[in-house]
């Protein structure tokens, strides 16, 4: 992809308010970056909003706000996924079958992190099929949202497309939304 990107280039802030975040967020955009990640400590709606209005209204600068925990799961995930450690099958099988008396018939492994490298054996052995679609686990409980894999690959890989629903009021079930999808 050839693209071009300058040294980083880390603040670190003495605590946590959102005042601290604006003062960062103008001390760096003096020095006119790129683009700015901003990691929280937790995630918290109103500290999002201001950071936002910073980066997208006072002085425009693409950004991209993560939270600890964000960093620490995508991490585990790639480091998991490296392991390949039985214990991430094991345990949310127990659950299913204490849950629902009997294993699931089907079992989907999604995958991400992968390098130039692996992506011969991952195209050849690890490829979902298009119209799939994950509803479950890693969706939000508190949302209506599906990630759905809406295009075939002929070459490398494809990332699932994240869906939410933000206002129903045809009272379509799920599997409705991924047949309009996909069709």
């Amino acid at each position: 992809m050839k693209m071009r990107i300058s040294d980083s280039v880390y603040e670190e802030m003495g605590d946590d308010r959102n005042e601290s975040y604006a003062q960062t967020i103008d001390n760096v955009n003096s020095r006119d970056p790129q683009i700015l990640m901003l990691v929280m400590v937790t995630n918290n709606e109103e500290k999002y909003s201001c950071i936002k209005k910073k980066c997208c209204v006072d002085r425009p600068v693409p950004s991209q706000v993560v939270t600890l925990r964000t960093i620490a799961i995508k991490v585990v995930i790639q480091m998991n996924g490296k392991l390949m450690a039985p214990w991430m099958i094991d345990m949310p099988l127990k659950a299913y079958r204490s849950e629902h008396g009997t294993l699931p018939k089907r079992i989907f492994f999604f995958r991400d992190g992968v390098g130039d490298g692996q992506l011969y054996r991952v195209f050849n052995t690890e490829n979902p099929v298009p119209s799939t679609v994950v509803d479950d686990v890693i969706t939000l409980p508190e949302r209506y949202d599906f990630f759905l894999m809406s295009q075939p690959v002929c070459q490398g890989t494809v990332s699932s497309t994240s869906y939410n629903v933000l206002h129903d009021n045809m009272g379509l079930q799920l599997k409705r939304y991924k047949y309009l999808l996909i069709k």
